[in-house]
């Protein structure tokens, strides 16, 4: 767990971030990075969607519980097709499941080494 956290930091220090919710991607990124070495095997994880879509699709209130969620890494993937997923979002203000296209989603790519 140590680990983790410390590698986290040092993603988060190298990328010049300055937000919570940068940390929280590079703390998402870090646990897939174990669990990329421990499988052997290539992961994607959900960084984030295109602000544009977000904004044009979801009301504030929505907006909310989704940065609320992903920054907590409370959602889950649902359904994933060959062009969009589907995403449960959870957070203290409510509960969203929607579909997003796989266009709109910002990956992050961790390769064990």
């Amino acid at each position: 767990m140590t680990n983790v956290m410390k590698r986290a930091w040092e993603m988060y220090k190298e990328a010049g971030c300055t937000s919570r919710y940068e940390f929280a991607i590079a703390l998402r990124a870090a646990w897939a990075e174990l669990k990329a070495v421990v499988t052997g095997a290539k992961t994607k994880i959900i960084a984030g969607f295109k602000s544009w879509f977000i904004n044009k699709e979801f009301t504030q209130n929505q907006r909310h519980v989704i940065e609320t969620a992903l920054c907590g890494r409370e959602f889950e993937v649902k359904k994933e097709t060959e062009k969009a997923v589907l995403i449960k979002f959870f957070s203290d203000y409510g509960t969203i499941q929607s579909w997003f296209p796989k266009s709109v989603c910002e990956f992050i790519e961790i390769i064990a080494i």
